[in-house]
Order: C-alpha cells, then sequence, then structure tokens
C-alpha cells in the first residue's frame, strides 16, 4: 500500500541482470513519479503532484 508520502528503497540495483530488470520495471509503474538512482540504492517516490522523473546521481 502506498500513499503521497510513501518512499520505497531498493538495495543494490545493479547487483545482478535480475535486478538491473526489476529497478527499471518498477521505474515503468504507473504509480511511480519520481527515481533517483545512487548505482547501490534506488529511492522511490509516489508523489500525485509531481512530473515524472528518473535522476542519476554519480559522484
Amino acid at each position: 500500500t502506498t500513499h503521497n508520502n510513501t518512499i520505497f528503497i531498493f538495495d543494490d540495483i545493479y547487483w545482478s541482470k535480475g535486478m538491473t530488470e526489476a529497478w527499471e520495471t518498477i521505474k515503468q509503474h504507473p504509480k511511480v513519479t519520481v527515481t533517483i538512482n545512487t548505482f547501490y540504492w534506488g529511492f522511490v517516490f509516489f508523489r500525485k503532484e509531481q512530473a515524472k522523473e528518473h535522476f542519476v546521481i554519480r559522484v
């Protein structure tokens, strides 16, 4: 169950080919509005008032 302030955090989004494919599927879900990819973690937001965007943070 999600609501407007829900955040999901996924660990090791590039750990395996299957996890990378799962991350891409998660990003395409219609309720997902914002994702942040930090390579190790993936943050998923469900904010209804925000346009769909995907961010990648690399350091």
